[in-house]
């Protein structure tokens, strides 16, 4: 699908984080994928800890497809981790490995919570959140470094805290990404990018693929799904996601222009020659990159079906 396929809505702005929501045709409108979240919730899905950090084992029970995406961070085990790769995990699937980083560097044992309680470190228990940043997503997802990871980990958490004006690391585990997500302050703080962004994808015209985001002046990624279905399901958690980074940017006190819609199309449109990398995730998973000057894009395609992409996602450097 090329962006003229495409319709790209006007901005919905917030604050300093701006929203574009993108519709058009769908290319796989009767996939259904099972979300993470929704299969964790029903106890049909597991996520083994191996022992190694970057590579996690997770196993589907259930008699649906799941779709774990690049980026969503799971708590738990000897550390919480976060998927680097996108994975289409079939039906009654039995132990499949997917890679990971460590975005929790301080810890290899069982974590105590603040009720006194201790995690088990043989699996991880919930998955609802991703990674926040775009610098940690090109860290995780494209440049594959964990000490990159690590490095852009901390800093946010920095900006994040200059922002909030206190610390963002949890006194259970400092180093951990999960557990500054999860702060009680910081859910408040962005409940109003939330409230105001949320009912928009409801209120749009047309089928909605997905979306593009800007924030304080900047383009900064786009993800646009096969189906409307999926992307309605992970929409909270993405819009969750760049309303802390939108958060976190406000402390940098960048110039804040308007983007608009024909600059988020150049970004949407990419040479169809450019040469694209390949790399195999599983039997049935494979994820094209390519790259230029301004943008890393990424195709997540499906070999069960004709090799047909479900998932698009433009990372702006």
């Amino acid at each position: 699908m090329t962006s003229a396929k495409l319709s790209i809505r006007p901005g919905v702005r917030t604050h300093n984080l701006t929203i574009f929501l993108i519709t058009g045709d769908e290319t796989m409108p009767d996939v259904d994928l099972r979300t993470l979240e929704e299969s964790l919730e029903e106890k049909t899905f597991i996520i083994h800890e191996t022992g190694n950090v970057g590579e996690l084992e997770v196993e589907n029970l259930s008699d649906f497809e799941v779709f774990l995406q690049a980026g969503d961070l799971v708590k738990g085990g000897l550390q919480d981790r976060v998927f680097n790769s996108d994975l289409i995990v079939p039906a009654k699937s039995g132990r499949v490995a997917i890679g990971s980083f460590c975005v929790e560097s301080g810890r290899w044992r069982n974590r105590v919570t603040k009720k006194g309680g201790v995690e088990r470190t043989d699996s991880f228990h919930s998955a609802k959140d991703r990674l926040p940043s775009k610098d940690i997503r090109m860290a995780a997802l494209h440049t594959l470094s964990q000490s990159l990871v690590w490095e852009e980990v901390h800093s946010f958490q920095e900006m994040l805290g200059e922002s909030l004006s206190r610390s963002m690391r949890s006194d259970e585990s400092p180093s951990s990404l999960q557990l500054t997500l999860e702060d009680e302050q910081l859910g408040l703080t962005i409940d109003q990018y939330l409230q105001e962004l949320l009912p928009i994808v409801e209120r749009c015209p047309g089928t909605v693929l997905g979306y593009a985001c800007a924030i304080s002046g900047k383009l900064s990624s786009a993800e646009i799904y096969a189906n409307s279905r999926l992307f309605k399901k992970l929409w909270p958690r993405l819009l969750r996601a760049n309303a802390i980074e939108a958060l976190g940017c406000r402390s940098t006190g960048e110039a804040d222009r308007e983007v608009g819609i024909d600059e988020v199309r150049s970004c949407l449109d990419q040479p169809p020659n450019l040469k694209a990398k390949s790399r195999e995730v599983s039997s049935r998973v494979k994820i094209f990159t390519r790259e230029t000057e301004r943008v890393v894009l990424q195709d997540t395609c499906d070999t069960s079906r004709g090799s047909a992409w479900i998932h698009r996602s433009y990372l702006v450097k």
